[in-house]
């Protein structure tokens, strides 16, 4: 097991790019995380973490004569939506707690045209590095970060109070739009 401690700031900071529907948690002047309605979702913006795992799920690809992913806002926030549903759920699956797929939720996010959606789940790993080895090291989820056929990419991270907390999640997709 990991454990993960994080300043109210560092909590902060990691909600307010957070993709959420319904109510946003940010930071207000002083610094203290508050409530704020919206009626729309918030993308998620690129984080120091998301940004490693991307370098590292493009330097892997590259080592092997993979063409690199791109980052995908509908992948990212689909990602994001199933790595806070993971964590709320205490549980790893590919199907969720609402009989959705990867693919079901990556279309609901807004990624649409394609059929062809991957996704890697993982839980407790401290870091992105620690996650990406943990996923390089399953042949599952190595070959969808080697696939292809898969040209864009979107990350999630989420914490919860079980014993799996932080939960990590990639989406992969193809020939659909971003």
């Amino acid at each position: 097991m990991f454990i993960v401690a994080m300043s109210m700031a560092s909590l902060a900071a990691c909600s307010a790019t957070s993709a959420v529907l319904g109510d946003a948690i940010r930071p207000d002047t002083a610094g203290r995380a508050t409530t704020v309605p919206t009626t729309s979702t918030v993308v998620p913006l690129p984080t120091p973490w998301d940004a490693e795992m991307l370098d590292e799920v493009n330097s892997h690809r590259a080592e092997h004569g993979v063409e690199p992913l791109v980052r995908c806002d509908t992948l990212q926030q689909a990602a994001q939506g199933s790595a806070e549903v993971l964590a709320r759920w205490g549980k790893l699956s590919h199907t969720g707690p609402d009989g959705s797929e990867p693919r079901d939720r990556a279309r609901d996010a807004g990624y649409r045209g394609s059929s062809y959606v991957g996704e890697n789940i993982a839980s407790g790993y401290g870091d992105a590095g620690h996650a990406m080895d943990g996923w390089m090291d399953s042949p599952g989820p190595r070959a969808n970060i080697l696939e292809p056929t898969f040209t864009h990419v979107g990350f999630g991270r989420a914490s919860g109070d079980g014993p799996g907390s932080p939960y990590w999640v990639q989406k992969f997709g193809a020939n659909a739009t971003c």
